[in-house]
């Protein structure tokens, strides 16, 4: 019995041929392998070396500072802007963990939220604001302050 699966070697695509009595216009777009396989093992070489250089920081935003620094001026395995961003802010996260302090992770987690629902607005995504609400504006209540994650990842572009 075959599942449909046809293997190509790495540097081509993998397709899956459904079986009968699906047609072809229900086949997913191809995808190299390297490319869904790779991107979420970069991030977390970044997170892991970032996250080295800012274990011995005092204050969040030092350390998100070291973080951003860190990630934008190495020279990693991808140039990818977006893979270094999300690497900086995974060993952010992973430190708020070691760490407990849970107000770090809240706060980051909101505003990565706040940018989520930018990004998906801005790309035509149809996004309801108000069941939503603003994850900043829980933070205040909360007493506690937004980070600037987006200020401090361009800042250390020098933007």
């Amino acid at each position: 019995m075959s599942l449909g699966l046809r293997m190509i070697p790495l540097d081509r695509t993998y397709h899956f041929d459904p079986p009968a009595p699906w047609d072809e216009t229900h086949r997913p777009k191809a995808a190299t392998l390297e490319k869904v396989m790779a991107l979420d093992n970069i991030v977390m070489i970044v997170a892991s070396i970032v996250k080295g250089s800012i274990e011995g920081l005092e204050t969040w935003p030092e350390r998100i500072k070291a973080a951003f620094s860190t990630a934008w001026e190495s020279d990693w395995p991808t140039g990818d802007e977006q893979t270094k961003f999300k690497g900086a802010l995974a060993a952010l996260l992973l430190l708020a963990k070691d760490l407990g302090d849970d107000d770090a992770s809240d706060i980051i987690n909101a505003e990565l939220l706040a940018l989520k629902t930018l990004s998906a607005a801005m790309s035509g995504v149809p996004v309801d604001f108000e069941a939503i609400g603003d994850p900043l504006e829980e933070l205040k209540e909360r007493g506690l302050e937004a980070f600037g994650l987006m200020g401090a990842w361009h800042e250390s572009k020098g933007d």
